[in-house]
């Protein structure tokens, strides 16, 4: 289960949270940056999306992972989804991927159709951990987001708490009056599915 608070930024809210050091008694750590890219999969007829996931391929540093996430379980800026992670082999079909609940759902929902490629998600990701006192409560992103979808393209701003072992929703409804004074807005979609009402590639 993924749970995580999602905002909406604009470019100077975006970068005074770079240079926060304290968040009413929530501390945040030097930042790490990093660049991940998402390739959303499906077959052509949508079958994932219509079982109410998204079957996301990311490459970082190096790795590849399968991710397969439920669309929806959203209360203002808090998303709780089902989320199943494995890593695979570049170019691999899900029938080659590694057993687990990540390949049984994208083999059932697709119902061993072939894959592809709904659009490409590309971030330029700082991630600064946030913590109570000596506790971890969660990771920070602070995302350059720019989607693509053929020769269509879009610049975006987002910031992002998942919640760690340590973390609680009392954790993120605390963080989320704060960080409505930088002026962030809740963002009740992800970024799959703002992408797919963007390039009108949704059913």
């Amino acid at each position: 289960m993924e749970v995580e608070s999602k905002y909406k930024s604009s470019d100077p809210c975006f970068f005074g949270l770079l240079q926060a050091e304290d968040l009413s008694g929530y501390t945040l750590e030097t930042s790490k940056e990093q660049k991940v890219s998402d390739y959303y999969m499906d077959t052509a007829q949508r079958d994932i999306w219509r079982g109410g996931y998204a079957c996301r391929i990311r490459k970082k540093n190096g790795q590849w992972l399968a991710t397969v996430k439920g669309l929806g379980g959203v209360k203002g800026a808090i998303h709780q989804r089902e989320e199943y992670e494995m890593e695979i082999q570049p170019g691999t079909l899900p029938k080659q991927w590694p057993n687990g609940p990540a390949r049984d759902l994208v083999i059932s929902l697709s119902r061993s159709r072939p894959l592809v490629q709904l659009c490409v998600i590309r971030q330029h990701r700082t991630t600064r951990a946030v913590n109570r006192g000596k506790r971890r409560v969660g990771i920070m992103s602070l995302d350059v987001v720019d989607m693509e979808s053929g020769k269509q393209r879009e610049r975006t701003y987002e910031v992002e708490i998942e919640l760690e072992q340590n973390g609680t929703l009392e954790d993120l409804r605390t963080l989320d009056q704060v960080l409505q004074n930088y002026g962030l807005h809740p963002e009740s979609r992800s970024k799959f599915e703002r992408a797919m009402a963007k390039f009108s590639c949704s059913c």
